[in-house]
């Protein structure tokens, strides 16, 4: 299935069956209406919201899934996917979706979702996607993101962690940002490292370091830090999220070194096209191409 991020997502997974969860956001033609319960702005380009039903009530969800949200744009609608950062419990409901949102510069969507406020309303739909944990856990997780990539993951700790009580399991999160005021989930990453055994976190910064880094915190990219590691290709099971470069050189890497295509969960971000009438009258105005939202 090929989507786009923040229009859709582009998967390859070796989970199957259902790729949509009950009881959750709507569709497009019924879509949910949330409301906004927080914004906060860790920097130009990018925007963590807080949601929730404005009904009050509970969604489903699986971690690692993703919502659309309804972008207006003049006379016509586009539809913008974000994953679902939020952690469900253990019966797979959520009272909140969290979502980070990464500014494209001259977008629709961009302006729309930094211009909201806590009591706005918005159109969503959802959940959906397979890019979540697999049924049998491997010996060895490594999880690698990049930019909101890393939400995912954030969601995927409470499954994780009362997967390793019942099971051991060795968990590697790789995660790369290009500034500390980007690295949005990394503090939730160091408190899941630090609340079990055979945990690692390694955090790239590829354009600014922290002032007084820390121990798990490094120049560079995500490439780097993996090559270092040693594979299991028996025993690991690989998921890479967030930028498509990132995504396929990883993937290059580790198949090179042995790990198999079903050992591998895969998910690209890339920006999505702007709604088609409005394409079409940016081709009249501009006599280009369409820009994206």
């Amino acid at each position: 299935m090929t989507i786009a991020q923040p229009t859709d997502h582009d998967i390859a997974t070796n989970r199957v069956g259902p790729t949509v969860a009950a009881d959750g956001l709507g569709s497009r033609a019924a879509p949910a209406t949330l409301r906004v319960i927080e914004t906060r702005r860790l920097s130009e380009r990018l925007l963590h919201l807080k949601l929730a039903r404005d009904d009050g009530a509970a969604f489903a969800f699986r971690a690692g899934q993703f919502c659309r949200v309804a972008v207006p744009a003049d006379d016509a609608i586009g539809w913008r996917s974000y994953t679902i950062a939020t952690p469900p419990s253990g019966d797979g409901v959520s009272d909140v979706c969290e979502i980070a949102v990464a500014a494209m510069p001259g977008g629709l969507a961009s302006a729309y979702l930094f211009g909201l406020r806590p009591g706005d309303r918005l159109q969503a739909s959802g959940p959906f996607g397979a890019f979540t944990l697999p049924v049998a856990d491997p010996e060895r997780y490594i999880l690698i993101g990049t930019g909101t990539g890393m939400a995912p993951y954030r969601a995927m700790q409470a499954e994780l962690a009362r997967r390793a009580a019942a099971d051991a399991l060795d968990i590697t999160l790789l995660i790369g940002v290009r500034r500390p005021q980007e690295a949005l989930h990394v503090p939730d990453f160091v408190d899941f490292v630090r609340g079990g055994m055979n945990r690692r976190l390694a955090v790239s910064y590829s354009r600014m370091m922290p002032n007084t880094p820390s121990g798990h915190e490094t120049s560079g990219h995500v490439q780097q830090q993996l090559q270092k590691l040693t594979l299991s290709p028996d025993h690991d099971h690989i998921m890479l999220c967030g930028n498509p470069q990132m995504v396929e050189e990883c993937t290059t890497m580790v198949q090179a070194r042995g790990v198999a295509p079903e050992a591998i969960t895969s998910e690209k971000y890339v920006a999505g096209p702007a709604p088609r009438r409005l394409r079409r009258r940016r081709r009249r105005e501009r006599g280009g191409h369409p820009q994206t939202l």
